[in-house]
């Protein structure tokens, strides 16, 4: 592991982590350390993003939530 990019006892939160960048950030975070919470409107999708970091080691909870931008 990079020593630059150590997470352990950090706690990342990952909007749109159900697939594409977050989903792949969110792994990233948890294979350097880190306890990962995954938010995103599809719950289906986030158990996998949560089951890839569970069966890399990792600790994730997966929150179904929808975060809209308000201009």
């Amino acid at each position: 592991m990079n020593k630059y990019f150590e997470l352990t006892g950090k706690v990342a939160v990952v909007t749109g982590a159900s697939s594409g960048l977050g989903a792949s950030a969110a792994v990233a975070y948890a294979e350097a350390g880190a306890k990962v919470a995954v938010l995103a409107r599809r719950l289906e999708k986030l158990e996998i993003t949560k089951k890839k970091i569970e069966k890399a080691g990792g600790t994730a909870i997966a929150i179904r939530c929808d975060c809209k931008i308000f201009l």
